[in-house]
């Protein structure tokens, strides 16, 4: 009978690979070199940090936590560990007691904090880089969107946040694109128009989000209906500008309710409705602003015979919870729900996926959706997890579409500050909030000033093909 293979100790296999990126050749950089080795400490210190977590991800740890839970301790013994490194360890003062105390932390400051004390404890000389490589690291910061502030949040499990889903999607798309004129356009999945001073940050009006909203075939609503039973109340959730709302409304005679938490997307339905609707439909209508789960009181118990939700699942929380209190709160005895997700898909992100050198980042995607799939849904997230749907859903239909959409480039930022999504976020910690926008805005404009993106690009449009995915659930 063969002995199973003893796991090893995470921080074993994690110096390891350190040694594998050659972390310990990184010398202590001298005074008189300081503002040199400074660009080349921060640029080779960024792109080791990312990598290193994603070796940890890779193992199934998403925070530091994790590494504790894996051995049932609240510290990890490190006796297993090469000789050197744990000498280097108690040099540093970091080890008592043959033991390494990990802090609750996200991982970005764990591996951080572990790459200081490797750089502090070696004394081992480097030949300096050539010039060309201080441009290409530096260069590297700049291409990518650092958004280290916004990682404490994802990786603290405040999973309700609109930052995962572009925080992955930049992370992705970054290499494939750098070398592209349109990497700015290609990375938002949004063409701007590049013609007003980016420094005017005027509010975005619901107008043009409106405009720059991507289509859903018609055939989805010719879907949901058609596993529709009775057509009396019908509820609309995450309405936003009214998509599913102002397609659905005529086929029902009772009550028809829109909620969002955006007053200003309320506001903008109530006034489109009293344009379209008839009187005897806008006499049985309601629009509220506000969370579905504080306003439940207010709702009629269990009579929606249709409960629609358009790209806003993954600010519901839990899809069990919420799954569960549609059932027990929102639908009638044979009501349906209908969820719709966008899913951009398209030749252009596949070839990134398939790049060998985005292979590991691939992988790490796949397991940063593995564990975020009992929270949270990633709508923009090209390994949905459609395990997690299948559970509550017996319908599942795709379409294609082909979507042209143009946004002014003023408006990229005051797009975030819209979404119901941030602005749940937003309650939580407006100051992280500030310095997320303010570090985002400024690699976004030091992009447009560095590709030269000017008027030239204002007629330019960019066609991406959505993967419309409509989920139903029958009671």
């Amino acid at each position: 009978m063969k002995k199973m293979k003893q796991q090893k100790n995470p921080l074993t296999l994690l110096f390891q690979y350190e040694q594998q990126l050659g972390l310990e050749n990184l010398k202590k950089q001298s005074p008189k070199k300081k503002k040199r080795a400074n660009c080349i400490k921060q640029s080779k210190l960024t792109q080791l940090n990312q990598k290193i977590i994603i070796f940890l991800r890779n193992l199934g740890i998403s925070n530091a936590s994790d590494i504790n839970q894996q051995f049932n301790k609240k510290s990890v013994c490190i006796k297993d560990l090469p000789p050197k490194i744990h000498n280097q360890f108690k040099k540093q003062k970091i080890v008592k007691k043959n033991k390494y105390f990990l802090k609750n932390s996200n991982l970005q400051s764990y591996t951080s904090l572990l790459l200081q004390h490797r750089i502090q404890a070696t004394k081992l000389q480097k030949k300096q880089p050539s010039r060309a490589n201080i441009q290409r690291n530096s260069k590297s910061l700049v291409d990518s969107y650092n958004i280290l502030s916004i990682k404490r949040k994802i990786e603290s499990n405040s999973l309700n946040n609109l930052f995962i889903n572009q925080q992955q999607s930049n992370q992705i798309t970054n290499s494939y694109y750098q070398k592209s004129l349109d990497y700015f356009y290609k990375t938002l999945i949004i063409n701007q128009q590049i013609q007003r001073n980016l420094n005017k940050n005027k509010q975005m009006d619901t107008q043009t989000y409106d405009q720059s909203r991507p289509a859903i075939p018609p055939q989805h609503f010719d879907m949901v209906l058609n596993q529709v039973k009775n057509r009396n109340n019908y509820l609309d959730l995450g309405m936003e500008t009214g998509q599913n709302f102002f397609q659905f409304y005529h086929q029902f005679n009772g009550n028809i309710v829109g909620i969002d938490l955006n007053s200003q997307r309320v506001e903008f339905v109530r006034q489109k409705a009293q344009k379209i609707l008839p009187t005897q439909a806008i006499n049985r209508t309601q629009l509220i602003d506000g969370d579905v789960f504080k306003i439940a009181d207010k709702l009629p118990n269990k009579t929606f015979d249709l409960v629609t939700i358009g790209s806003q699942i993954h600010n519901f929380g839990s899809p069990d919870k919420f799954y569960q209190f549609a059932k027990e709160r929102l639908l009638s005895a044979e009501g349906t729900l209908a969820l719709t997700s966008i899913n951009p898909l398209d030749v252009e992100f596949q070839a990134c996926y398939d790049d060998k050198e985005n292979a590991a980042l691939r992988k790490d995607f796949a397991t940063l959706n593995e564990y975020l799939s009992e929270y949270a849904i990633l709508p923009n997230n090209p390994f949905l997890n459609q395990g997690v749907m299948m559970r509550h859903f017996n319908n599942i239909q795709k379409f294609e579409q082909n979507v042209e959409q143009v946004m002014e480039a003023e408006h990229v930022f005051e797009y975030f500050r819209t979404l119901p999504s941030y602005i749940k976020y937003m309650q939580d910690d407006t100051q992280v909030d500030k310095y997320a926008l303010q570090n985002f805005e400024r690699k976004v404009r030091e992009k447009i000033q560095k590709r030269s993106l000017t008027m030239t690009k204002q007629q330019s449009l960019l066609r991406v093909t959505h993967k419309i995915l409509t989920f139903l659930l029958r009671k």
